[in-house]
């Protein structure tokens, strides 16, 4: 028989860390992901991205869309398609909510949902 699980309480562990941001301990030039693509080309090819890439386009699609807090973002997309990783990362930026949702191929299916 295996061991028992240890799981923590989620409100325990906040109680545990400390009140302030941890010490920033990249550089804005070292790599934050690779997203794979075709672009214009056709030709599959992985776009590398540092912090400041990421951090920038993230803050120019929130300021075009003027996204704040109260804002639901619904994702379609696949987090492994650019876009659909960009809706990820910007609503952790403008602190929103973000629905991820499964029916991509089906959109009368989200047309459906309730959103309450």
């Amino acid at each position: 028989m295996p061991p028992p699980v240890q799981t923590l309480a989620y409100d325990r562990v906040q109680a545990d860390c400390p009140d302030g941001a941890p010490p920033k301990v990249n550089i804005d030039l070292d790599l934050a992901c690779l997203i794979y693509t075709s672009g214009s080309t056709g030709e599959p090819k992985g776009v590398m991205s540092d912090h400041s890439n990421v951090v920038f386009a993230a803050d120019s699609i929130i300021s075009y869309l003027g996204n704040r807090e109260s804002d639901i973002v619904i994702a379609v997309l696949p987090l492994s398609f650019d876009y659909g990783l960009y809706q990820l990362l910007m609503t952790f930026r403008f602190g929103g909510t973000l629905v991820l949702e499964r029916s991509f191929a089906y959109p009368a299916a989200v047309l459906k949902r309730n959103p309450g």
